[in-house]
């Protein structure tokens, strides 16, 4: 197994991977290795779910917000063979 020294990193970045690294109880060298495997697609389970940060565009649902929209949507489904004449 190989290894690799990162020469450079601005403190920007380097806080947001202690960040990561923290977040998840890793090392930062596990972090990393999680980084670079999901980037390039090489450990399923590793993708870097990017979900929440569009919370706030996309809005979330609830399970009332679910409901109505079932209830509201339910006929859609439904064929009126009239309509196919």
């Amino acid at each position: 197994m190989k290894s690799i020294t990162i020469h450079g990193l601005d403190d920007s970045l380097y806080d947001k991977v202690k960040d990561k690294a923290e977040k998840n109880d890793l090392s930062l060298n596990k972090t990393i290795k999680q980084i670079l495997e999901s980037f390039f697609g090489i450990k399923k389970g590793t993708e870097i779910d990017n979900s929440k940060k569009f919370e706030k565009f996309l809005g979330v649902w609830n399970n009332k917000d679910i409901e109505e929209f079932e209830n509201s949507t339910k006929d859609f489904g439904l064929i009126d063979q009239a309509d196919w004449k």
